[in-house]
């Protein structure tokens, strides 16, 4: 009775530590390396990035279109 625990604990184990693995595999898209024409590049200079008012450490600036679809 005592091995049947062990090997059932065991395999609970190994379920549980495989479904952590599991999650972590995704398909990523690949890269664009193309020119879709509407390129730009923008320079936020420090007293802009300075004069924003973050809460969090993890902070990130986006940009909109106006229909709200970031970009």
């Amino acid at each position: 009775m005592n091995k049947l625990r062990t090997l059932f604990g065991s395999l609970l184990l190994l379920a549980f530590v495989n479904s952590f693995s599991s999650k972590a595999q995704c398909d990523l898209p690949t890269v664009f390396t193309g020119n879709t024409g509407v390129n730009m590049t923008v320079m936020l200079l420090p007293d802009f990035v300075s004069s924003l008012p973050v809460t969090d450490v993890d902070a990130y600036v986006v940009a909109l279109t106006p229909s709200g679809s970031v970009v």
